[in-house]
């Protein structure tokens, strides 16, 4: 008997192990439903997937599985959960988010392959956040992979952006630590696109075809930079392309000496509290050039003539060779 039990307890634990779901966590239970009703979801006690209680939601610690034929709404601005599995092929699992509500996710999005569409509407001042203290990432995202405004916001840990395509309207870095993958494709859904790094430390990979664009790949966004960091680096001939590109509130700019290429058409600007470090050949200039702060042309690798760009400067620091 204590045979038997023991190889049903293994079986179990496999189970769980293979499945991903642990205790408390959550399942869709129905063609469609609202995120805040207990009746749109199935908890997991261990073994089993029981309907929920009233009461029952996901908390912040509980892993979420969509399954296929299955639309949750999100109709609160408090959602949250940790992981977001989307655990079959195809478009019909789906999180539709209302206007005005937010989804914050403390795990990762784990799509079950690029086919997924896993967020097709949002509601006007929808928002999806980032946020807690682990290691965080999107699996097998694709130009399907559209989280139109998203935040990253971390306590620690860091936020990794794929070596794919990921889509948005508008992108903002308020904390924590991002780290874009050697061939990260961030493409906005049009050139109004907006990236923003309000605070914390954005880095692109050294290594790989790195890109930010507008609407399509080439095509130009806005990027602000508010007392955040952001090191840029690509070997991609495509690269990063802005309108504009405007740092200020003590923000910084690092342009790494291997970008293939990066374009500011309209205004480039740096503000008399922030930085911009440049360790290009041609730094890029705009039809409007605000160079009130520092402006630092720094070829640490010693490679060559610097080329500067002739505009007014509030302070000039010249290096390298």
């Amino acid at each position: 008997m204590k045979t038997i039990c023991s190889i049903i307890f293994f079986k179990l634990v496999v189970t769980t192990l293979l499945c991903g779901q642990v205790m408390g966590d959550f399942q869709t239970k129905n063609v469609t439903g609202n995120w805040s009703d207990f009746n749109a979801w199935n908890i997991y006690n261990g073994s089993a997937w029981i309907p929920a209680l009233a009461g029952q939601i996901p908390l912040t610690t509980a892993s979420v599985f969509i399954q296929s034929g299955s639309t949750i709404n999100v109709d609160i601005t408090t959602a949250v959960c940790n992981d977001l599995n989307f655990t079959a092929t195809g478009t019909t699992l789906k999180v539709i988010l209302l206007a005005n509500n937010i989804l914050t996710i403390y795990g990762s999005l784990n799509q079950f392959d690029a086919s997924n569409i896993p967020f097709p509407s949002f509601g006007a001042g929808a928002k999806i956040i980032f946020a807690g203290n682990a290691n965080q990432s999107i699996t097998n995202s694709s130009a399907n992979t559209n989280l139109n405004v998203v935040e990253i916001n971390k306590s620690g840990g860091s936020f990794t952006l794929p070596a794919t395509t990921t889509k948005f309207d508008v992108f903002t870095l308020a904390a924590g630590a991002l780290t874009g993958a050697a061939g990260c494709n961030l493409q906005g859904n049009s050139t109004a696109a907006i990236v923003n790094v309000n605070g914390g430390n954005w880095t692109q990979n050294s290594a790989g075809a790195n890109r930010i664009n507008g609407g399509a790949t080439g095509a130009n966004c806005t990027l602000n930079i508010n007392a955040g960091i952001m090191t840029l680096s690509t070997t991609s001939g495509i690269g990063f392309n802005f309108a504009s590109v405007i740092i200020s509130n003590g923000g910084i700019l690092h342009l790494n000496n291997d970008i293939a290429a990066i374009n500011t058409t309209t205004l480039f600007s740096v503000d008399a509290t922030s930085t911009l470090n440049t360790a290009m050949v041609t730094t890029p200039s705009a039809a409007t050039m605000n160079f009130a702060g520092t402006v630092n042309y720094i070829n640490s690798a010693g490679a060559g003539t610097q080329n500067i760009i002739a505009t007014t400067y509030g302070n000039l620091g010249l290096g390298g060779t």
